[in-house]
């Protein structure tokens, strides 16, 4: 916590653990009261992973409409969106099996993901500049303006 919180990168830290927390307790809950609390609304089996849906429009909302003052907010809700989908992807592509296999796989790609994001994104902004900034500069009317604002940050 203490390393993603100095190297700035605390809003991705959100992110993850709200969906790695999600993610878990969703499991939790269905393994222990053994599936059967459903959210029935008019006759509709309301999966979580629509709320999931819900929570992830809402997360962009949030940032298109109040941008850097509720930030946080929404790394939060997006973290919660995903963790809920992620626990029904098996669900949702083999047409009905909870504990189908993708799942795990889904889950162990995206903690991978995160924690390379988290962890070596200097490294990959570093790759990215080696491999793009030629082609930027190469179509760019003032490259050096480019090249001075990169290396500044």
């Amino acid at each position: 916590i203490h390393y993603s919180i100095k190297r700035r990168k605390g809003v991705t830290f959100l992110v993850f653990f709200f969906f790695l927390i999600t993610f878990v307790i969703s499991r939790a809950f269905v393994i222990l009261t053994d599936n059967r609390v459903h959210l029935i609304i008019r006759n509709y089996h309301i999966h979580h992973m629509v709320i999931g849906i819900i929570l992830l429009i809402l997360a962009g909302a949030i940032l298109i409409g109040f941008k850097d003052n509720f930030i946080k907010i929404s790394a939060v809700t997006y973290g919660t969106g995903l963790g809920l989908i992620t626990d029904e992807i098996g669900l949702l592509i083999s047409w009905g099996d909870y504990w189908n296999r993708l799942t795990y796989d889904t889950l162990i790609i995206l903690i991978l993901v995160f924690l390379n994001t988290i962890l070596f994104s200097e490294f990959w902004r570093n790759i990215g500049r080696k491999l793009f900034m030629p082609i930027i500069l190469k179509y760019e009317k003032n490259g050096t303006n480019v090249q001075k604002k990169l290396k500044r940050r």
